[in-house]
């Protein structure tokens, strides 16, 4: 019976394999970004594209373990829920409170250590911030907002 059931969880993690996630890449308009609106410091901007685009752009790249069912289904819902939330993208988008509001926000969970969350820090080391960098990084969000 126990074989039975492992050779029914295998099949299924195999079938799986087949279904994959959509990484059609998401066409940009520079006009409309973050990075064009706003014009952070390259510095701050680099410590984003790391650490925040994968999740909160229509510039994620797509690392090995997204194309292994049952992992791919659950990174793209990180995705999608991430640029729900903010799209660095579509910055342009968004009324001038909104933004405030937006910029608000960034620096309240960069402080809070909501973001970047662990685990993206833990499979992507250069997410990592210094305490200095996210010093900076809060700042700026605070000052803009």
């Amino acid at each position: 019976m126990k074989k039975r059931i492992l050779y029914s969880i295998l099949m299924i993690l195999i079938l799986l394999q087949f279904i994959q996630i959509d990484k059609s890449p998401i066409p940009i308009e520079s006009s409309e970004t973050f990075a064009n609106q706003m014009n952070p410091p390259d510095e701050i901007l680099a410590a984003l594209k790391i650490a925040c685009y994968d999740c909160h752009s229509n510039e994620t790249k797509y690392p090995w373990y997204t194309y292994v069912a049952p992992v791919s289904f659950w990174i793209r819902g990180h995705i999608k829920n991430g640029r729900n939330a903010l799209n660095f993208s579509t910055w342009n988008n968004l009324n001038e409170k909104d933004k405030k509001h937006a910029l608000h926000e960034c620096g309240e969970m960069i402080e809070d250590n909501h973001m970047p969350p662990k685990g993206y820090v833990r499979m992507h080391k250069k997410a990592h911030w210094n305490e200095s960098l996210k010093n900076t990084i809060i700042k700026w969000f605070n000052k803009n907002s």
